[in-house]
């Protein structure tokens, strides 16, 4: 094209404006409690579908009623059926919730388990499963920190343990396994790292009310 003028060419800018939804986030910015219920949204209907779990809107239902009962400091009495998704439910929950509060504010959430095998899979694979995925889309910077809790009747009483051996003893060779186990359990105190001990004689050294162990029957994890 000809420029007989002799006229300087300027590049062409290019805008780009921003979308209804951003123009909508800019005007008016999101609560905290805004922000997580729509965080809960895309961590069921996008990020979990992305790794392989099924979506389904009743364990988005009982989430957003988690993060009502936590922002209100309510009591949420919730009734679901077996393979609804129940516990992710809740610990996603629990971290948006704990993302939205001030650092001085932020205190350990409480997960009481009705069987000792969701306790594990809670340890084992849902934290560590959630935490990576959390990571990955930059919900959080690190890993979720969980630490086990357990009553004292999962531990082992010196007093209990010393007292069952010697009547194993005194039965002779043919309780030598039982004796084998009872020497495992005086070197582990958590009984649930005791797969070999038969139930009756974990009832028997457990440490209980009655009993005065000579040293601390505690563990601080799993």
């Amino acid at each position: 094209m000809s420029n007989p003028c002799g006229a300087v060419h300027q590049p062409l800018r290019r805008t780009i404006l921003p979308s209804t939804k951003e123009m909508i986030l800019l005007t008016n910015p999101e609560t905290g409690y805004e922000k997580v219920h729509r965080q809960a949204e895309q961590i069921f209907r996008e990020v979990f579908p992305a790794r392989g779990l099924t979506l389904r809107d009743g364990q988005i239902r009982l989430c957003h009623t988690m993060l009502d009962a936590l922002f209100g400091r309510d009591v949420a009495l919730c009734d679901a059926g077996v393979g609804l998704g129940k516990t992710y439910a809740y610990l996603v929950a629990c971290v948006l919730w704990q993302l939205q509060r001030p650092r001085p504010m932020q205190r350990p959430v409480v997960i009481s388990t009705a069987s000792i095998t969701l306790q594990n899979a809670i340890l084992e694979e849902y934290i560590p499963f959630l935490s990576v995925v959390l990571i990955q889309n930059g919900y959080i910077q690190d890993p979720i920190c969980a630490v086990l809790r357990k009553g004292k009747e999962r531990f082992v009483c010196d007093v209990r343990l010393l007292t069952r051996q010697k009547q194993i003893k005194a039965r002779g060779k043919r309780f030598r396994k039982r004796a084998t186990a009872l020497r495992d359990a005086r070197q582990c105190l958590d009984l649930d790292r005791l797969p070999n001990l038969p139930r009756h004689e974990r009832q028997l050294i457990c440490y209980g009310t009655d009993a005065k162990p000579t040293r601390t029957a505690y563990s601080p994890r799993g």
